[in-house]
């Protein structure tokens, strides 16, 4: 039903797709939308692993369009030949002998976040003695809310937008992304770094569930301290220097606490974390439709690709899938 129909599929290796003479659509949907066939008769994307391939590839002409991570960008730069306005398409000459075209500043409905497990299990090898000892975390340590609220606190929001994405993101304040319907900029606040709240928050949890809190009880989290560990998935760079950054912010509140950082790979990363084993993990989402629903099913939904594995109270959860 496309303008394009599959040619051949070679997978891990590349895909096909040929213009479609006889697609449907006539008449465009919208002024100055595209109609009929295809202006290309062949797409073929190809998937290269490998940067350096890849980037070999680009500088030769092999290919068209190229997936480049935020930390090889400014392999890129020197070589742009236009700078390009992508309301406009109006460009501007960089250099003489570029190679590339670039549109800075481009909306993207991708995001890629931090999820706490509120109900981890005793059997995994992520929360140490599984205890408040100081060599673990109980299975429900991030059932508290106010740990929560500590972990964002200690997370420098602003160096990682601008060192890790290059200035080309946004703090988020809840499941539905910026200027989408349903999304209020300011309830609840954008999380911002503050390790002076990080501590307060601490202080004020109540890990052991007795009542007190944790600044004034020397059998709680602030004074046993903690052992966790936190992963990622292999060859995922924002990922780690994510959590690196995590690691540094909460480590310094308290020298009692302490964070492992942990490369998987992909497979058993997905794994891991959908056994609700990773205690707090990170994870993109590329909408599939350009809807809220697209956001909140699944990151809360108990049917959810990440709300099945937040490990929720039973009562919040339906509650939330009541909401969704």
């Amino acid at each position: 039903t496309g303008p394009f129909k599959l040619e051949y599929w070679k997978p891990l290796d590349e895909i096909s797709a040929v213009r479609f003479d006889d697609y449907w659509r006539d008449e465009p949907m919208w002024e100055g939308g595209p109609s009929g066939p295809a202006y290309y008769d062949r797409v073929i994307e190809k998937t290269v692993n490998e940067w350096g391939t890849r980037f070999a590839m680009f500088q030769a002409g092999d290919i068209d369009w190229n997936y480049v991570p935020k930390q090889y960008v400014d392999q890129i730069d020197p070589l742009v030949a236009e700078e390009c306005d992508y309301k406009t398409e109006e460009c501007t000459p960089v250099s003489a002998g570029g190679l590339f075209r670039r549109y800075k500043g481009m909306p993207d409905t991708g995001s890629v976040d931090f999820f706490f497990v509120m109900d981890i299990p005793q059997e995994s090898s992520y929360i140490g003695s599984g205890q408040l000892d100081g060599g673990g975390i109980p299975s429900d340590f991030f059932a508290d809310p106010n740990v929560r609220k500590a972990f964002s606190a200690c997370f420098d929001y602003d160096t990682y937008i601008a060192e890790v994405e290059k200035g080309e993101a946004l703090a988020r304040n809840g499941p539905i992304i910026w200027d989408m319907i349903g999304h209020d900029p300011e309830d609840p606040p954008t999380p911002a770094y503050d390790p002076a709240a990080c501590e307060a928050y601490f202080k004020t949890s109540d890990v052991d569930h007795d009542g007190v809190p944790a600044g004034e009880d020397e059998d709680d989290v602030w004074e046993t301290g903690f052992y966790m560990m936190l992963a990622y998935n292999l060859g995922n760079d924002q990922r780690r220097v994510a959590a690196e950054m995590l690691k540094a912010g909460i480590e310094a509140v308290n020298e009692r606490f302490t964070i492992d950082i942990l490369a998987l790979p992909w497979p058993a990363y997905l794994k891991q974390y959908q056994a609700t084993y990773i205690p707090l993990y990170r994870i993109g989402w590329g909408e599939d439709y350009h809807h809220p629903h697209n956001w909140v099913q699944p990151f809360l939904s108990s049917a959810g690709a990440y709300g099945a594995a937040l490990g929720l109270p039973e009562d919040l959860q339906n509650q939330i899938d009541t909401m969704i």
